[in-house]
C-alpha cells in the first residue's frame, strides 16, 4: 500500500494540474469503501432485486393490458417485455432503434443494441414463444410499433411516455386540427394565424430518468397483480437477475 500511495504522490508532484480531480474521485471511491465496510461491520448485507422470472411478467403484463385505458399502458408494456428479453438496464432501451430491426430465416428477428455502461454492440435472435402469444418477443415488438402515437426513430417512444399522461394526449387528438398538431409536434414557430385557443402550451424538456421511470411502471403494475403471486419488490435490476437468458437456461449449455 505505501508503494502504491509514493506512486500517487510522484505523479501529482509531476502533474499538478490534475490535483483537483484526482482527490475529488480519491474522495468519492472513500466513502464508497467506507459505507461498504460499515455495513459489513453491522452484519448488513448489500440488499439485491428479487429475480423478475417469466410468470412475474406474463402477471404484470396481463395487468397492464386489463387496465389499460390510453397507448402509454400497453407501450409500457412492452417495455418491460423488450427489458426482459434483452436482458439490459433500463438505459439500453433508449439505444434501440428501428433500423437495427431485421428479420432473418426461421421466423427469426434480429435485434440490434448498444449496452449503454460498456457501449458495446449485441445482436439477439428473437423467436416466437410457442405456448402464448403475449409473453411472445415479436408480438412485444409490434405492439411497441403500433402503439406509438408519433412516428420516432426508435422502437421505444421513451420521450413521449416520460411526459405524457392521459389528459395530454386526448387534448393532442380530439377536435384539434391537424396544422396546429403539426405545429405543435415539430417545434417550429407558430403561424401568424393561429389563435390562442388553438395553441397549446410548451412543456419543458427534462432530461428522461429511465430507471425511475421504469420503476414506478413496476410498482403500479405489481401493486395492481398483488393478488396474482408477483415477486414483491420487483425494479429494474430484477430483469438482469430473472431475464429470459437465466429462466431458460439450461445446465448441460454454456453460452459462447
Amino acid at each position: 500500500m505505501s508503494y502504491y500511495w509514493n506512486v500517487k504522490n510522484w505523479l501529482l508532484e509531476d502533474f499538478p494540474q490534475h490535483r483537483h480531480i484526482v482527490e475529488q474521485r480519491l474522495l468519492k471511491m472513500g466513502r464508497i469503501l467506507e459505507r461498504h465496510c460499515l455495513k459489513r461491520q453491522q452484519g448488513g448485507m448489500v440488499t439485491k432485486a428479487p429475480a423478475c422470472t417469466k410468470a412475474d411478467l406474463r402477471s404484470l403484463i396481463d395487468g397492464l393490458y386489463f387496465d389499460a385505458s390510453s397507448a402509454k399502458e400497453y407501450q409500457d408494456a412492452e417495455l418491460l417485455f423488450i427489458m426482459w428479453y434483452a436482458l439490459g438496464r433500463a438505459s439500453d432501451l433508449a439505444f434501440i432503434q428501428k433500423r437495427n430491426l431485421s428479420v432473418g430465416s426461421g421466423n427469426a428477428l434480429f435485434l440490434r443494441l448498444i449496452r449503454a455502461k460498456t457501449s458495446e454492440e449485441q445482436g439477439l435472435s428473437l423467436f416466437p414463444d410457442k405456448s402464448s402469444f403475449i409473453t411472445c418477443p415479436l408480438h412485444a415488438i409490434a405492439m411497441a410499433l403500433a402503439m406509438q402515437t408519433f412516428p420516432v426513430p426508435s422502437v421505444l417512444d421513451l420521450e413521449h411516455l416520460s411526459g405524457l399522461n392521459v389528459g395530454d394526449e386526448a387534448l393532442a387528438t380530439e377536435a384539434t386540427p391537424l396544422t396546429d398538431a403539426l405545429v405543435y409536434c415539430s417545434g417550429n414557430d407558430e403561424p401568424a394565424n393561429a389563435t390562442p385557443e388553438a395553441t397549446f402550451p410548451r412543456r419543458k424538456s427534462t432530461p428522461l430518468k429511465m430507471q425511475g421511470y421504469v420503476n414506478r411502471v413496476l410498482k403500479a403494475a405489481s401493486s395492481s397483480q398483488a393478488d396474482a403471486g408477483v415477486s414483491t419488490g420487483l425494479s429494474s435490476h430484477a430483469f438482469r437477475w430473472g431475464g429470459a437468458q437465466h429462466a431458460n437456461a439450461d445446465a448441460s449449455l454454456s453460452p459462447q
